[in-house]
């Protein structure tokens, strides 16, 4: 389980890394950059939130079985 979580983390890592060099190579403004960076994170977290709860739900229905 603990293997699971470890992958996960490392895809949500190199999630968050794809999207930030997405976004530079398509603005060449700083300060376009740094909002579309911070609209990112937000998007980001809220799915990393998501995904937890659902990782949660599924840990704590195998676990009762």
């Amino acid at each position: 389980m603990l293997i699971l979580l470890l992958v996960l983390k490392i895809l949500d890592f190199l999630s968050i890394t794809a999207i930030i060099f997405q976004e530079l190579a398509r603005t060449n403004c700083v300060v376009c950059f740094t909002n579309k960076i911070i609209t990112s994170w937000n998007i980001v977290q809220i799915t990393l939130a998501i995904k937890k709860d659902f990782i949660v739900w599924i840990i704590s229905n195998f676990s009762n079985r």
